[in-house]
């Protein structure tokens, strides 16, 4: 989560952690639920929330140096979006080769316009987190539920998954 401002950025609840809308700053529950699914998958994941740990660009590129990530989430909301974008092409100029994403209620509804706007994102996620983070470590960017950039230009790999069964979904993985 990027250090633009104290916002709960649960895909249904977005608005800054204030007594008056949400009171209590909550663990990233959604982030915890995707990375069960990518260590599911065999992955590796890290969870960085830098508003709450009061980090700058500068720490958060530090700590994924030592990470060594494929990919980069940034979690974003409609009213943190233009902000959290600046990350893209800092976050890629120090970690080359490093695919960079945007996951969050913008990017079921703005994907190709994120993807228009912010050279350095290669990808929005959306859907079941559990189901599109897993095929995302199986088989890289570009299946159902990604909005994707490659050398053709910006593409849909489809509707995001649902899941059949809530019960198999893999479980949060909260150590993280």
């Amino acid at each position: 989560m990027p250090p633009t401002g104290d916002y709960c950025r649960e895909d249904r609840c977005q608005s800054h952690f204030r007594f008056d809308l949400v009171p209590t700053r909550r663990a990233p529950l959604e982030e915890c639920e995707a990375a069960g699914a990518i260590e599911s998958a065999g992955g590796i994941a890290c969870v960085i929330d830098a508003p709450a740990e009061g980090l700058d660009l500068a720490a958060i590129q530090l700590r994924l140096a030592h990470f060594r990530p494929d990919l980069v989430v940034l979690v974003t909301t409609h009213g943190s979006l233009q902000d959290d974008l600046l990350y893209a092409k800092p976050l890629r100029d120090a970690l080359p080769g490093v695919r960079i994403a945007v996951r969050g209620a913008p990017a079921y509804t703005h994907a190709e316009a994120i993807l228009a706007q912010a050279p350095g994102v290669d990808c929005c996620v959306r859907g079941d987190y559990e189901l599109v983070f897993e095929r995302i470590v199986r088989e890289g960017i570009g299946g159902a539920g990604t909005v994707y950039r490659d050398g053709l230009g910006v593409r849909s790999g489809g509707p995001p998954p649902m899941a059949a069964d809530l019960d198999a979904l893999p479980r949060p993985a909260r150590s993280v």
